[in-house]
């Protein structure tokens, strides 16, 4: 009698507070003249650049120290643009540049959030949420395990429901590791804040809250079962 094939699919999922925050911001300024458009945002921009490094110590190896609140940051070569208005007749210029800056801590990423919120020519266009590679390969290698698990707890059911098939074994013949994702909220959470808040200027800043990671690992997995 030719083998029971039993097709199934398992899943695991996972979740860990994110570890890391990424603010991504823009610093950008527009009017009639290419000269003052390219001072505003280089002036801007040498500030933020003052703020960052004051919170990204490095130690001798250029490595970010144990208690750095911002672990890595980035900054994009200025450019400039212009377009004609046809309502005013008038040539306007922009120049633009943009951040993406990494925090450890998330009370500093609360208070730089409401600094730059206030800011002039400054917007904040996303704060995103991750894991360390280390936590990620971690949590990865557990949801496989937990994947084929969740996929033969399947199809053991299935082949014990059959006359004659409980506690027959169950051969694996193919595995087919499906696309893995990691969802959480592209923006954090905004759990609070102290004194007057963003628009008060009196105040600390925003509390953030880290989102929750979910892990999710799928595949499809093929049994062979010998059935009397």
């Amino acid at each position: 009698m030719a083998p029971l094939i039993v097709t199934v699919y398992g899943q695991s999922e996972l979740y860990h507070r994110a570890e890391r925050a990424v603010m991504s911001i823009s610093v950008t300024s527009s009017g009639p003249s290419q000269e003052q458009s390219s001072q505003d945002v280089t002036s801007t921009a040498s500030s933020i650049q003052s703020t960052l490094r004051a919170l990204s110590p490095k130690d001798a190896t250029g490595v970010a120290t144990a208690d750095a609140a911002i672990t890595h940051w980035t900054m994009k070569t200025l450019s400039t643009s212009f377009h004609d208005n046809s309502t005013t007749n008038t040539r306007v210029y922009r120049a633009t540049t943009s951040f993406e800056i990494k925090f450890a801590n998330f009370e500093k990423l609360g208070e730089v959030a409401s600094t730059f919120s206030t800011t002039p020519n400054v917007a904040i266009n996303s704060i995103n949420w991750h894991l360390l590679d280390s936590t990620r390969k971690s949590l990865e290698t557990q949801g496989r395990k937990l994947s084929v698990q969740n996929a033969m707890g399947k199809a053991r059911d299935f082949v014990d429901a059959f006359p004659g098939g409980e506690g027959k074994v169950l051969a694996p013949s193919e595995l087919k590791d499906e696309k893995n994702v990691s969802v959480t909220s592209s923006h954090g959470r905004v759990m609070g804040s102290r004194g007057d808040g963003v628009g008060g200027g009196g105040g600390d800043g925003m509390t953030f809250a880290s989102e929750d990671i979910k892990l999710v690992n799928n595949i499809t997995v093929k049994f062979l079962v010998e059935m009397d």
